[in-house]
């Protein structure tokens, strides 16, 4: 309990972890979602959650973001001890360990280009990202539905401006739930064939695998749902889940997003 955890069988896999205690575990857990996705090492994780979080179309100097790489994992190092977890692996020991990193890794493309040349990395524009759909969230949320159902059309509207303005991968995460409320059934199959349509298991909240869906690709997140709920149990979300979160409005056949730039 001293350690946070809730039984001897979360301790004992703590200790298998080499995990000191329950905010320690909550660190690694989070970097292993990327390491199963991106197949790579601790410290190159950390690298790319980094990157994947640099303003978009913007060039970064290898000395700045060397620099903002060793803060990032500087925030691993225990305040007590002045300690680095016993789980702590290092790979990118130098330089030109992490411009050979972020040139060869794959997982590195979606978030921008390293220049050689110019010794710089460019970020890409935030409309060559991925980005997940808040599904549930976007069906309710529309002007002048004095009715409060909601509608998939909603949806649809948004995925039409998304690709518009030039996304191309696009996820919609809907509660089970949804399909028993929508008021406009008959428009599930053209969403369907729009974008890659996932519902959460019956009474799971879909909240849980929206997290999870950003968390291990770091992409955005369409939703004006704060998720204050899960920002005080989840710490990661309180973290982090803001970086990625874009807003919008839907006004009849209109669609505001705000955080992104006209094509």
């Amino acid at each position: 309990m001293q350690r946070g955890f809730d039984s001897g069988q979360d301790l004992k896999l703590a200790r298998e972890l080499k995990v000191r205690d329950r905010d320690d575990f909550h660190k690694l857990t989070d970097l292993k979602f990327v390491q199963s996705s991106a197949k790579c090492s601790i410290d190159e994780s950390i690298l790319l959650v980094l990157l994947s979080k640099l303003p978009d179309d913007k060039k970064v100097s290898i000395n700045k973001l060397s620099e903002l790489f060793e803060k990032g994992k500087e925030e691993y190092r225990f305040a007590d001890t002045g300690e680095m977890p016993e789980w702590f692996e290092t790979t990118l020991n130098d330089r030109g360990a992490v411009i050979h990193f972020i040139t060869k890794n794959e997982s590195i493309k979606k978030y921008g280009h390293y220049y050689s040349d110019g010794e710089y990395f460019e970020t890409s524009k935030l409309r060559e990202r991925d980005v997940v759909i808040d599904g549930s969230n976007v069906a309710y949320n529309s002007k002048g539905n004095a009715e409060s159902k909601p509608y998939l059309k909603n949806i649809i509207i948004l995925i039409h401006e998304l690709k518009r303005i030039g996304f191309t991968g696009v996820t919609v995460i809907v509660d089970a739930s949804l399909k028993h409320r929508i008021a406009d059934a008959d428009k599930l199959k053209e969403l369907k064939e729009l974008a890659n349509y996932m519902e959460a298991p019956a009474e799971n909240p879909a909240d849980i695998f929206i997290i999870q869906y950003v968390k291990r690709n770091h992409c955005l997140l369409v939703s004006n749902d704060t998720f204050r709920e899960w920002k005080l149990t989840d710490p990661w979300s309180a973290e982090n889940i803001d970086f990625y979160r874009m807003s919008f409005m839907i006004t009849g056949e209109t669609v505001l997003l705000p955080d992104i730039k006209g094509k």
